[in-house]
């Protein structure tokens, strides 16, 4: 895999545009670019190397779920939401992760929670987030 294949954002990403409308219109870009014949099997340049499109779906997916719980956590909400989906992202994440080293990536050691807790907060535990 290559590394530095494409610039990470710097500075403001936002620019004059309203923090809602800057997040629609790159959510927006993001799915019409997966929805593209042949987009899913294509390989996408990221700031640490290219990864495969499916892969990286995968791991938005997951992504916009576990931030989600990190808003939900932060603003006193309930965190149990989108079980099915939540269940998902922790499987995936599961998965991906099983042989993969810590030490090198943007997660903490997994936190325990209860197994009959909601999944967003299990996969939250799992991505080391305190619960």
């Amino acid at each position: 895999m290559k590394t530095g294949s494409a610039p990470g954002p710097s500075g403001d990403i936002t620019g004059d545009r309203d923090q809602v409308e800057a997040y629609t219109a790159s959510a927006d870009a993001m799915m019409a670019s997966f929805e593209e014949p042949g987009a899913l099997g294509r390989m996408v340049a990221m700031p640490f190397g290219e990864m495969p499109a499916a892969g990286l779906a995968g791991f938005r997916f997951v992504d916009l779920i576990v931030h989600a719980w990190d808003l939900a956590k932060a603003t006193g909400q309930d965190t149990n939401f989108a079980p099915d989906l939540s269940e998902a992202a922790l499987a995936m994440s599961r998965q991906r992760m099983a042989s993969m080293d810590r030490e090198n990536m943007p997660f903490k050691d997994e936190v325990h929670v209860p197994a009959d807790a909601p999944a967003a907060d299990r996969l939250a535990g799992f991505l080391g987030r305190q619960v």
